[in-house]
């Protein structure tokens, strides 16, 4: 039985599934879920669940299309927050909306970083209000 490991918080599972679920749910599937003891490497895809030997230069590729990802799933938060904050100074929206991506980026979960943030917002703006 081979003992599955996580690449981005290097948490280890004795079932696939468990971690492919832990992928999906943690990290938004855009971890390397791969096998200790034989290399395999087990990606979440909607199409297939894709296995390779472990390769460091495959590794580098998929990271680079995370990278690629993590972008295009942090851009329907983001335009939910620039839409909250419509009718604010054009310079304060700049700086909030830049300083929450910047600091969203640096953390472990950039998606659920702006998620929490755009739930906040609404709170923000009814105070703002009152």
């Amino acid at each position: 039985m081979g003992v599955y490991s996580c690449n981005q918080c290097n948490k280890n599972f004795k079932r696939k599934w468990n971690a492919l679920r832990h992928n999906k749910k943690i990290h938004h599937e855009l971890a390397i879920i791969f096998n200790k003891t034989n290399g395999f490497v087990y990606q979440n895809s909607k199409e297939s669940n894709n296995v390779t030997n472990f390769d460091p230069l495959y590794e580098q590729e998929v990271e680079e299309q995370n990278i690629v990802d993590i972008f295009g799933k942090l851009m329907h938060p983001f335009a939910e927050l620039e839409k909250e904050l419509d009718g604010s100074l054009e310079s304060n929206k700049v700086n909030y909306l830049s300083t929450l991506v910047v600091g969203a980026l640096a953390s472990s979960d950039p998606v659920k970083t702006l998620q929490d943030a755009l739930q906040f917002q609404p709170v923000n703006k009814r105070e703002k209000l009152e």
